[in-house]
């Protein structure tokens, strides 16, 4: 599931289920064979995390999600998780400055 994070002084929140441990593992594949495409997903993939240490991060965090999803139609779980993590990054409360991918 998909945990946002906000300040040092808010404690995280949990959000919603992104993917199976299959799925999820189908979407790290293919997004580290495309790292190059995809820098902040291979990021969240290899580190667990995006954070707004660098500015604008989840923003293209959030782009790059449905070119993903585009370019991975035809392998179904790959597209649901991509389009579960961008649904996911549309209910980020305000003020979030990253994420972390948990395995619950």
């Amino acid at each position: 599931h998909l945990v946002f994070v906000s300040t040092e002084h808010e404690p995280p929140t949990d959000g919603p289920a992104i993917a199976s441990n299959f799925g999820y593992y189908e979407f790290g594949s293919f997004v580290e064979a495309r790292a190059g495409a995809y820098p902040e997903l291979a990021h969240l993939v290899e580190h667990g995390f995006v954070d707004e240490d660098m500015p604008g991060a989840l923003a293209e965090l959030a782009a790059e999600l449905p070119r993903l999803a585009a370019a991975a139609a035809a392998l179904p779980d790959v597209a649901s998780v991509a389009k579960s993590l961008g649904a996911a990054l549309g209910q980020a409360p305000a003020g979030t400055t990253g994420v972390l991918v948990m395995n619950s």
